[in-house]
């Protein structure tokens, strides 16, 4: 495989978030992919693809018509980045946070490395501020109080 089928698995993969469906997964993750940057929300003791799959599995619970706005995929070798927006509405728990029915739409930047044709390693950055802002767990005048100005 080369850099342009890496891309295309890429932007393929994210059929998940319209989907629904975690178990296409397996398609485009090796079993023991690496994940070094996991979703402090999600508490869980499983590695490899079968964190990913609980992790989605934990904001499909939470989000209804999700989908991704793909903005820019770029790639070199066996690594590719992506930048996003991941949409949704917010119409189950989250975290303990009943549903909002506020539609999110966050920024997320993640990068891919691959070995034997399936994602090896994962990086990624999420807007967290700004989610927790849409959903309205954290306000302006929250962020004033704590920090004096917005960070």
């Amino acid at each position: 495989m080369n850099t342009t089928d890496y891309k295309q698995l890429i932007r393929d993969s994210y059929q998940v978030f319209t989907s629904g469906d975690v178990s296409v997964l397996d398609t485009y993750f090796n079993r023991d992919v690496v994940n070094h940057t996991p979703d402090h929300n999600v508490p869980s003791v499983k590695k490899g693809i079968d964190y990913f799959k609980e992790q989605l599995s934990f904001y499909f619970s939470a989000f209804s018509n999700m989908s991704v706005d793909i903005k820019e995929i770029l790639g070199e070798g066996d690594t590719v980045i992506s930048y996003v927006t991941v949409k949704g509405k917010h119409t189950g728990e989250l975290l303990g946070t009943p549903p909002t029915n506020r539609e999110i739409n966050v920024d997320l930047c993640e990068m891919f490395k691959f070995r034997n044709g399936k994602i090896s390693e994962y990086w990624g950055v999420f807007d967290n501020l700004a989610f927790l802002m849409q959903l309205g767990v954290i306000t302006e005048e929250d962020l004033h109080k704590k920090g004096g100005a917005l960070i």
